[in-house]
């Protein structure tokens, strides 16, 4: 008999690990298709609310260069007394 192993616990990421992780997914996909634009797209700022709120609807109907601004800061908090984290 096999002996039963726990679910794995599910950890989560810093906020905005996701959208990273999509970004580069996207960005991967394109590379190793080798496809290119032939014509240049309109460029377009990535608007960016917090959950729950989300941008509003797209009025265009053509296809569109999204630039994503992003800014990271490393912190340190404090774990336990004496035991500093940095991330």
């Amino acid at each position: 008999m096999i002996p039963s192993c726990p679910p794995p616990k599910a950890t989560h990421g810093a906020p905005g690990t996701a959208v990273v992780l999509l970004l580069g997914l996207a960005l991967a996909a394109c590379e190793s298709t080798g496809s290119a634009p032939t014509t240049e797209m309109e460029r377009e700022t990535a608007l960016l609310l917090p959950p729950p709120t989300v941008p509003p609807t797209l009025t265009r109907d053509q296809p569109a260069r999204i630039v994503v601004e992003l800014e990271t800061n490393e912190q340190t908090w404090a774990v336990t007394e004496g035991v500093d984290y940095t991330f």
